[in-house]
């Protein structure tokens, strides 16, 4: 073999336009080796975030209108309804759920920083405790904190909890101030991560945050209820984030 090597290096010197062909397939093998790993990764990331709420008490059901948009007096009636049937703990409406592909990002600062984009979730009093949202520091939100529905829950609220590893990335702790399009707004409280509807980059996993304003008209559309966990399994309601349609 150590006698062949020169007359080998001999030949590609040769054939230098070949050699560098080669060189590049190989090169672009790899690469492609590689970013096929990085997907593949990427995606094992993705499906191993946890939602951060009681997955296994909760049920939603999407309310639709039959005809025109969804009035609060219809949300209300349907969520008066769900809430008396056997085995219902709570009941509430949201804008949207972790992984649903359905909500709204908005760029959030602290003190004039660098903005992040962040997922906020906001719906009827109450509707932290029936996700099963757990606070890790300061307080989570009061029935006297919740205004009127509306368009812009955003704007409405004048309090804010953050997750946990958007309060780190935003260097933010309970009594700081950040602000959302101009609109400045106080942290009351820390909570566990929870994801956003949607999650592209595991590294920007748990960006979300919640205000104590309802959403009015369609954009709360989904009605989340949260059920008895002591129930025996033939009395309990269906699995867990079993989507169901509810014409109203």
């Amino acid at each position: 073999m150590s006698q062949e090597l020169p007359l080998v290096m001999r030949a590609l010197s040769r054939h230098r336009t070949m050699c560098v062909l080669i060189a590049l397939q190989v090169a672009i093998a790899c690469a492609i080796l590689s970013n096929g790993l990085n997907l593949v990764n990427h995606r094992f990331a993705l499906e191993n975030l946890s939602t951060g709420l009681a997955d296994e008490r909760l049920i939603v059901a999407d309310a639709e209108p039959l005809r025109g948009q969804l009035e609060d007096a219809q949300r209300l009636a349907a969520m008066t309804a769900i809430g008396t049937l056997p085995g219902v703990d709570s009941v509430a409406y949201v804008n949207a759920l972790p992984f649903s592909q359905r909500g709204s990002s908005y760029a959030i600062r602290r003190n004039g920083g660098s903005a992040l984009d962040a997922s906020i979730y906001y719906g009827s009093p109450g509707y932290l405790q029936t996700l099963g949202v757990r606070i890790l520091a300061g307080r989570g939100f009061e029935r006297s904190d919740f205004s009127e529905p509306g368009v812009d829950p955003v704007a409405r609220s004048s309090i804010i909890i953050l997750t946990r590893s958007l309060a780190r990335r935003l260097s933010s702790t309970v009594g700081s101030r950040v602000e959302i399009a101009g609109h400045g707004l106080t942290v009351v409280g820390i909570s566990v991560d929870v994801q956003q509807p949607s999650v592209v980059d595991p590294n920007d996993a748990g960006n979300s945050a919640f205000v104590a304003a309802p959403p009015g008209a369609a954009l709360g559309s989904q009605i989340v209820v949260n059920t008895d966990a002591a129930l025996p399994a033939s009395a309990a309601p269906p699995a867990a984030h079993r989507n169901a349609r509810l014409s109203i």
